[in-house]
Order: structure tokens, then C-alpha cells, then sequence
């Protein structure tokens, strides 16, 4: 008999057509509401509505945040030096995607 290892994956889904108020988007990085205007200030984000509106995110604010909070936390990266990385990481992914395409 072998030994197995076990490994628990937890995650939320989220409809990426609700909009997130900043409060939930917080919550959901775990990150203060600070921390998230930086990135929207730097364009790491965009809200959907004007602050005086209630700021209205995409739920894919989500996994740009987090993948921006990462850069800076485990490799030191500034956030503007953060920002430019989500933008090449997400140019690469639209190529890869094309390049299927163009595969099949």
C-alpha cells in the first residue's frame, strides 16, 4: 500500500458580471481599502462607477489584486513595477489564447 497525500484547494467563485463594492473586493484580497487605492490609483484596476457613486468593481479586480499584492509581497516588486507585469502576464495569456486558435 502507498502513501497518499492529501491536499485541500479552497476557492470562491465569483460571477464575473456582479460588481464588487471596494468593501467586498477588501475582503476578498484581504488587503486594507488603502492598499486597494493604490492600485486603482496606479491603473492596476479600474472601477465600473465614480467614487460618488459607490465604487463597482469586476470580480476579475480580484485576481489582478492578489496577483499584484504577491509581486510586491514574495518578490519585492513596487507596485508600479507590478502593474506593468499584470499587464504583460495578461498580453500573454490574450497571445496564448489567439495562438490556439489559430492552431485548431
Amino acid at each position: 500500500m502507498t502513501n497518499k497525500e492529501t491536499r485541500t484547494i479552497s476557492g470562491e467563485l465569483i460571477d464575473e458580471h456582479i460588481g464588487l463594492t471596494l468593501a467586498e473586493l477588501c475582503q476578498l484580497c484581504q488587503l486594507p481599502a488603502e492598499e486597494v487605492q493604490q492600485f486603482i490609483d496606479i491603473g492596476v484596476i479600474e472601477p465600473l462607477s465614480k467614487p460618488s457613486e459607490g465604487w463597482r468593481f469586476e470580480s476579475t479586480c480580484v485576481r489582478k489584486v492578489k496577483c499584484a499584492a504577491k509581486l510586491q509581497r514574495d518578490l519585492g516588486v513596487n507596485r508600479a513595477g507590478a502593474a506593468l507585469a499584470l499587464e504583460l502576464l495578461e498580453e500573454l495569456y490574450r497571445l496564448r489564447n489567439r495562438l490556439k486558435r489559430y492552431e485548431s
